[in-house]
């Protein structure tokens, strides 16, 4: 298609740029040309782009041909009824014009922004800011095919005010957790070994110069953790070599650390110096981070005291804090778990890292019915002497009702049963046993008497056994436990911890509950544990 050469001829060439990008259409409307001569064209004898208005200012599209109306209910009225509640000027805007410039064709577009008359482009931006119409959002840019400047699209839009808020670090690190950090762009040799990895032998010296970007994606991290159990000294040289000045950001990658932990495992004591050395003056932040905390917990358990010292020492005054963080709280576990607290030659070592234990004194209830919490006291009870967790001891006994009953402080419970001492046991097993009935119709309490059976003295159960037995009432608990969902589980133990003369006497008791028991399926438990340690057939 071409057009008469006796016009300007920097006008043909706008026409014939139409015409190219506006393929739907064999020809241009006549009327079209003749308003492509009327466009003011800028610099010497004109270079072909249209003069720019100014950059407060963007281009408004002209409305649709005659004839092309629609009703009120039409999505056009929609996004009219809102440029008039803003006070917009709305004789640019007509309901036609809207429904026009949304959803009419990219070509149209540009041949109908060559027609338009130059009063067109000038008025004043949106007054509501938070409605942004398609064609006129900064991401989008000016639909045309003209040869407009490469910032165009900016100087004639105005910013969203999403655009903005997304622009703020804070925001985005606060709205969502660490993300992959695989670059967009990736290599050509990340590429290539992703696609041979099971075809090609790859070594690491393959990657000489990509290790940092082969650490972060998925499958080349997985790739240098295998290699660098058995690399040698060189090797691990040389990938340590790149590792190194981006440790700190690897630390935080969701495939990056990984790498950086088995530098801890099977790198040598300079590369694991040279990495604690980076975690010192930043344990807090790495500790509440979900990558960077796995790293932390990887270079407690290495043999340099000195330096683990160091590191566990920040934590001060930050105790508490991390405990109950989801992340945080593992590195507090490793730090108890790692320190030497029964060994007598490291009491310096431990007097310096004593502040641990401070912390919790005074918050061990609150510590115990916490979900991370809980596990940081069960780690003290694991790991420390008695005389230093004296205290925390005292805390525990003093809310043993309270902490029977909570989803979390029960656990507390049973690990003292577990790992005290026999003083320490038959202490809370006083405590409890008095309420051992009621405390075995709880879902989380009934699981604290199944230990305490496992770990009272044989007193203790005989007192037990007596009380889940009498019947001065003329019904003995006992008959009520079994047809309970929770407090069957009990029963089941007493019936193990039982010596034969108090055995026999609740298989009399069981028995005259045996037809009522085979309904239910914890019944049926009950009876065939009897049948398992007593041969009689209850069934």
């Amino acid at each position: 298609m071409q057009i008469a050469s006796h016009e300007d001829p920097h006008l043909s060439r706008l026409a014939d740029q139409v015409a190219l990008h506006g393929e739907h259409y064999s020809e241009i409307p006549a009327e079209i040309v003749q308003s492509m001569k009327r466009l003011q064209m800028s610099g010497d004898a004109g270079k072909g782009r249209i003069n720019m208005v100014h950059s407060h200012h963007y281009p408004s599209t002209p409305p649709p041909p005659p004839g092309m109306h629609y009703g009120s209910n039409h999505t056009s009225q929609v996004l009219y009824d809102r440029y008039h509640r803003a006070m917009h000027q709305t004789s640019f805007y007509t309901p036609d014009r809207l429904y026009h410039d949304t959803y009419e064709p990219v070509a149209m577009q540009d041949m109908r922004l060559l027609s338009t008359p130059k009063a067109y482009y000038e008025h004043e931006p949106t007054y509501n800011r938070h409605f942004v119409p398609v064609h006129h959002h900064p991401a989008a840019g000016l639909r045309s095919s003209l040869p407009w400047k490469p910032d165009a699209a900016r100087d004639y839009s105005y910013a969203h005010p999403m655009e903005e808020m997304q622009q703020d670090k804070t925001f985005r690190e606060k709205a969502k957790p660490s993300q992959p950090s695989t670059p967009l762009h990736q290599s050509i040799l990340l590429d290539d070994f992703r696609a041979t990895v099971k075809t090609k032998q790859w070594e690491l010296i393959d990657a000489r110069g990509h290790i940092v970007e082969f650490a972060k994606d998925q499958h080349g991290s997985r790739f240098i953790q295998q290699k660098l159990e058995t690399a040698k000294t060189d090797i691990k040289d040389i990938v340590f070599s790149e590792v190194f000045p981006v440790a700190l950001a690897l630390m935080t990658d969701v495939f990056g650390n990984y790498v950086v932990q088995k530098f801890f495992d099977h790198g040598n004591p300079d590369h694991v110096l040279q990495l604690m050395h980076i975690i010192n003056g930043r344990m807090i932040d790495l500790a509440l981070q979900m990558y960077g905390c796995r790293v932390i917990q990887k270079a407690l358990e290495s043999d340099y005291h000195a330096e683990k010292l160091e590191l566990i020492c920040e934590l001060e005054g930050q105790v508490l804090r991390c405990v109950k963080d989801q992340n945080a709280n593992h590195v507090v576990q490793k730090c108890i778990e790692v320190l030497p607290w029964k060994d007598p030659s490291a009491s310096r070592y431990i007097e310096r890292a004593s502040f641990l234990l401070a912390a919790f004194e005074g918050n061990v209830y609150s510590m115990a019915t916490h979900p991370y919490g809980c596990r940081v006291i069960q780690r003290v009870l694991e790991h420390c002497s008695d005389v230093q967790m004296a205290t925390i001891l005292v805390e525990i006994q003093d809310a043993c009702s309270l902490l029977v009953e909570d989803q979390y402080g029960n656990y507390v419970i049973q690990h003292v049963l577990q790992h005290g001492q026999p003083a320490e046991r038959s202490a809370l097993i006083n405590k409890i046993y008095p309420d051992i009935v009621r405390f075995s119709y709880h879902k989380f309490a009934s699981n604290v008497i199944e230990k305490c059976l496992m770990y009272a003295s044989v007193e203790q159960l005989h007192v037990i056994m007596r009380h889940v037995m009498d019947a001065s009432d003329g019904e003995c608990p006992l008959q009520v436990m079994m047809k309970d969902q929770y407090a069957n589980y009990v029963v089941q133990k007493l019936i193990d911890v039982a010596d034969a003369s108090e055995r026999d006497k609740m298989v009399a008791i069981i028995k005259t509950q045996a037809t009522l028991l085979k309904r239910f399926t914890f019944g049926k438990h009950i009876l065939n544990r009897l049948e398992k340690l007593t041969g009689y057939k209850m069934m």
